[in-house]
């Protein structure tokens, strides 16, 4: 059902107003082919998949939780964002900014125990960067053009949607092309919802684009990006990034603001080992794509 054939059948009969759908009488009519000398061979390629991508996503998780706890050690403790707080302010402390979040006093005290504990300005080990969301979008279709991904397609492990974008449409591409080892984030947004979540740009996107909704952080040294990404996927790191949000209708981050976001010290996790994960993930949508493949090769009916 991944394959191009079989996601053309699951379209092939959608019905709907205003909303398509796709019916259970329709799916239970497929017919597939069988072909039984392949069969093994392309269930064990996605087991492998599978297998891989649990246990990357495990240790993702893991390296995040572990940090998080090594940062409440020592006194910077994760906001509780269901527990209602009050706190003061004198009138001299609003200029620019009035939202609550801007002057949350307990970001202000977690910066402080990050700063004295040996933390390390972004901006002092990484470059920050956001490039114009304006440019002519002409969308062609595969196989000319570009996946452009957008803030939230950059969050998902299979790419729902995506579009192809021409290469006249930016005069200058390489500023959107996606880097490996670069973490990227949705940077226009809902501060509750996406905004500021870390990806790690692996082999198997670099070359992609990206919106201009779409940050970037560019490790100085890249066998830190594992460090970075991890640092910002935290519950403290993340308070500060919602802390610089701003907007009326829509949230934004902004590089400039960004640089003063504080990251935990580098000794407190394996950089390496998080990098790893995440080619694990990278190596699972390999396995998965290589056993699609094999079965297109066999297809009787090519799909344009």
């Amino acid at each position: 059902m991944r394959s191009q054939l079989g996601q053309e059948m699951l379209r092939g009969d959608l019905s709907g107003s205003v909303v398509d759908h796709i019916t259970v009488d329709h799916v239970s009519e497929f017919r597939f082919p069988v072909f039984s000398d392949e069969m093994e061979e392309v269930a064990e390629l996605v087991r492998r998949a599978t297998a891989l991508r649990d246990n990357a996503r495990f240790e993702l998780r893991d390296a995040v939780r572990t940090l998080e706890r090594k940062m409440e050690a020592l006194g910077a403790l994760p906001l509780d964002g269901a527990s209602p707080r009050i706190w003061t302010q004198p009138a001299s402390a609003f200029q620019l900014r009035l939202d609550a979040a801007y002057h949350d006093d307990l970001v202000r005290e977690m910066r402080e125990v990050l700063r004295t504990s040996g933390g390390l300005r972004l901006g002092d080990i990484a470059t920050v960067v956001k490039p114009a969301g304006r440019y002519k979008t002409y969308y062609v279709e595969y196989p000319n053009g570009r996946p452009l991904l957008s803030g939230r397609q950059l969050l998902q492990y299979d790419v729902v949607g995506a579009k192809r974008i021409s290469e006249r449409s930016i005069s200058d591409p390489t500023l959107y092309e996606l880097k490996e080892s670069t973490v990227c984030f949705q940077a226009d947004g809902r501060a509750e919802e996406a905004l500021g979540v870390p990806v790690l740009i692996t082999d198997d996107r670099a070359g992609w684009l990206a919106s201009g909704h779409v940050g970037r952080v560019i490790p100085h040294d890249l066998r830190d990006s594992g460090w970075v990404w991890a640092s910002i996927a935290t519950s403290q790191v993340q308070s500060q990034i919602a802390s610089l949000a701003c907007g009326s209708v829509v949230d934004a981050l902004y590089p400039e603001d960004l640089v003063r976001v504080l990251l935990p010290p580098r000794d407190l996790i394996d950089s390496d080992a998080v990098t790893s994960a995440w080619k694990g993930l990278e190596n699972a949508a390999r396995l998965e794509s290589a056993a699609i493949e094999r079965l297109e090769r066999r297809f009787p009916i090519a799909v344009n």
